[in-house]
């Protein structure tokens, strides 16, 4: 049993951060992020006092803003999950904010199966408890988890019925308004309804512009961005990617970079500005970024930096991150990037002459693109590669009848 000084030091220090942390903005977040080993260090030894579970509870929640800026949420998940068994059942309020943390942080760790069963939770207790608020909270959160897990019919409903309430509450959380609007906007884009789209995340763009907070403004910019993109407004796109990067240049919010220059670079390669695109794409890949435990973005960084030098013809350099990209996809566990990312190795090996691993990997490709014929881009991925497919097959069989070498 620990003694009567452990215990008091502990409490203190709990109280401490539970004041520190009550205001996260981006200047407390990085001075936070200096000491945070010994935030950690406090809330796992109140983690063990029968007494001290309210005010880690309170330390956990509020020290959400680091955790997801900075991506310590593996460590910060059994934090929640524990603060969560302590809590009574009688302080639903309490117990609702852990549970949307903690689905919340299990489905930005592409632990799905895990955030279904948390948000579920949370979404049964909202409904039992009658709280509407709650309850768009736990729509909007549960539709967030269909759209990453491409369930797009469900995630519209869930995000609309989140909708249909906020619209009807009289002091709406703007910025919950905002995430729903997105969630909307990018379910739309998804489809391929790029003008559907483009009316959601301009209202979300009004939203957080009204808000005030340059983050969620520079977000919003982000995904109008990336509508602008898909639907051919290379140089709007670029634009609105620009003032994204201008509003979150004084912030600590390193991961909001890193996504913004990922879009700006596939945009200037969309626009076939290589040089530009690596460029843009080299800054995104920054020691940050590498550091970090956010496979994703650093799937989609090296994959599209393969691409890129695979269009400069550097097809060695190519070659070592597109291998690296398809490793990171294969834990990231996204079967249609990471059918891209093969079959843009495939083009790469054909052009290197190493056509029979070529095929091998086209036809990876094509069987796992096949699966969804109506997903918007994999159409036209289709019959790329079937031409490469057909091309590298020309050149193997050219090969195979050449005489050889006396």
């Amino acid at each position: 049993m620990p003694s009567a000084e452990f215990t008091e030091s502990i409490i203190a220090g709990l109280e401490y951060w539970q004041a520190r942390t009550q205001d996260m903005d981006d200047q407390v977040i990085a001075q936070i992020d200096g000491q945070r080993q010994n935030l950690f260090r406090v809330v796992r030894f109140g983690l063990a006092l029968d007494g001290a579970w309210p005010l880690v509870a309170s330390v956990a929640l509020q020290t959400v803003p680091l955790i997801n800026r900075r991506l310590y949420r593996a460590e910060w998940i059994p934090v929640l999950e524990e603060a969560l068994a302590r809590c009574p059942d009688d302080d639903l309020s309490l117990k609702f904010d852990l549970l949307i943390q903690l689905g919340r942080m299990q489905r930005l760790e592409r632990r799905f199966a895990d955030a279904s069963r948390t948000l579920e939770r949370a979404h049964a207790l909202a409904r039992d408890w009658g709280d509407a608020a709650a309850l768009a909270r736990a729509y909007y959160n549960l539709g967030r988890l269909c759209l990453d897990r491409r369930q797009y019919e469900e995630s519209e409903r869930y995000s609309t019925d989140a909708l249909d309430i906020l619209e009807d509450l009289k002091d709406a959380d703007q910025t919950l308004l905002a995430w729903t609007l997105d969630s909307l906007g990018t379910v739309n884009r998804a489809r391929g309804d790029y003008a559907g789209a483009a009316k959601y995340l301009t209202r979300r763009l009004e939203v957080e512009r009204a808000v005030g907070d340059p983050t969620g403004t520079a977000r919003a910019l982000n995904d109008l961005a990336n509508n602008q993109r898909f639907s051919g407004q290379l140089d709007e796109a670029i634009n609105s990617f620009r003032e994204a990067e201008k509003l979150l240049a004084p912030t600590a919010n390193e991961l909001d970079k890193t996504l913004v220059l990922m879009n700006l670079g596939a945009t200037y390669f969309d626009k076939e500005e290589w040089d530009m695109a690596e460029q843009v794409l080299r800054r995104a890949h920054s020691p940050y970024l590498r550091q970090s435990g956010n496979l994703l973005y650093q799937a989609t960084v090296t994959v599209s930096l393969g691409a890129v030098l695979l269009k400069q013809e550097r097809l060695v350099e190519a070659e070592a991150y597109l291998r690296l990209s398809i490793d990171l996809w294969r834990q990231v566990d996204d079967e249609l990037n990471l059918a891209n990312a093969v079959g843009t190795l495939g083009e790469v090996l054909a052009l290197k002459g190493e056509t029979a691993e070529a095929i091998q990997l086209f036809d990876e490709a094509l069987a796992v693109l096949s699966k969804y014929p109506d997903h918007p881009w994999v159409t036209d991925a289709l019959k790329l590669l079937e031409a490469e497919r057909a091309k590298a097959i020309g050149l193997s069989e050219g090969d195979d009848q050449a005489p050889s070498a006396a």
